[in-house]
């Protein structure tokens, strides 16, 4: 029912194998049966502990990908996937929300192939915030339980990827095993006023942003409802504006020239 609700709102129906080929799609989705991150991409969809499994020919549409994605525990029932022909198939597997395994996204480019990509990583996701989660017991604690899993899945993936930008700025080319170049930035994230010039024209030319209506945009929480169209601008603007910030902090000669850019509306 969610998948045909996203076709509906804003995918047409599209199949992963139409995607355009110049991009690697990625969809992470968390798969119960092998414990494993669930991949679906424009030509293969699995594990690594199912195989990868074609889908030319399967009809498997995005929006499929997509509520796999979403089906966040607790709010929406694990998404089954059958119809695949998966090299070590065991049951079909059973996907509930990415985020449960990991929430940046980060482990798809852990390959060696991936060495020498520069990776721009925007972490919007929420904040372990104190205080109640509610009244109801099992769900309060259920819902804490929850955002402890998210906190220490996304801190771990964070503090090993951060390790490897710091080696990586350290290095020459090539670069070794162990080291990447790259920013990652999250909605809270305050980036260091260095006082080098590109960051500061950076700043001077696009004025940091964090607030919507008075409220820190990281602490905007996840909910399933349709948000305001303001606030919707603020956030993109929010992670446009970081990702700028921290390539002009740490590598400006990958932001190049933006003396003619112009900001996301607001």
């Amino acid at each position: 029912m969610l998948a045909r609700r996203f076709d509906e709102w804003w995918l047409d129906g599209i199949e992963l194998e139409t995607l355009d080929p110049e991009v690697r799609w990625i969809v992470n989705a968390a798969n119960l049966v092998s414990g494993a991150r669930f991949a679906f991409e424009r030509d293969v969809a699995g594990d690594y502990t199912t195989g990868l499994a074609l889908t030319r020919g399967t009809g498997i549409r995005l929006s499929t990908a997509v509520a796999a994605s979403a089906a966040v525990p607790g709010a929406f029932a694990p998404v089954v996937v059958r119809g695949l022909d998966f090299p070590c198939p065991s049951w079909d597997p059973v996907l509930m929300d990415g985020g449960t395994y990991d929430n940046t996204g980060l482990q798809a480019f852990d390959r060696p192939r991936y060495r020498d990509v520069f990776i721009v990583s925007l972490n919007a996701g929420g904040l372990l915030r104190p205080g109640s989660y509610g009244k109801v017991p099992i769900i309060r604690d259920l819902a804490r339980a929850n955002s402890l899993l998210y906190r220490q899945s996304t801190a771990l993936r964070t503090s090993s990827v951060v390790d490897e930008f710091r080696r990586g700025a350290a290095a020459v080319d090539p670069l070794p095993e162990g080291a990447r170049r790259g920013v990652l930035a999250a909605l809270s994230t305050v980036v260091p006023d260095t006082g080098s010039e590109p960051a500061r024209e950076w700043r001077a030319r696009f004025p940091e942003r964090r607030e919507h209506d008075g409220v820190d945009l990281s602490l905007v929480p996840t909910v399933f409802d349709r948000l305001d169209e303001r606030l919707c601008r603020a956030l993109v603007h929010r992670g446009w504006w970081l990702a700028g910030a921290c390539l002009a902090t740490y590598h400006p000669d990958r932001l190049g020239d933006f003396s003619e850019w112009s900001a996301p509306a607001m």
